[in-house]
């Protein structure tokens, strides 16, 4: 640590860091989810294209799960739809 900045100092200079970070992850979260909502558009709806769920499916359900759990306000229609679609071949 820099012994001439003070607590204060560290402070501010923390939260223009926090601040910085949390605008590039916008950014970053925006482009993946644009990617995913092509693919699944391109794709009808499994991510490899067929007619039932393949491994891809089982590895990409967390993740799209975590981002509209986090931000759902930038996820499109077919991503919305691709978990609905999952959830619904769920049996307990």
């Amino acid at each position: 640590m820099d012994e001439t900045m003070n607590a204060p100092d560290l402070k501010k200079h923390g939260e223009h860091v926090r601040q910085f970070i949390s605008s590039f992850l916008c950014v970053v979260y925006t482009q993946r989810f644009q990617q995913i909502e092509a693919h699944l558009q391109k794709t009808g709806g499994w991510f490899a294209g067929g007619d039932n769920p393949t491994s891809a499916d089982y590895m990409m359900t967390l993740t799209v799960e975590i981002f509209l759990n986090r931000a759902a306000e930038y996820a499109g229609e077919n991503m919305k739809k691709y978990i609905q679609r999952v959830q619904d071949r769920c049996v307990l």
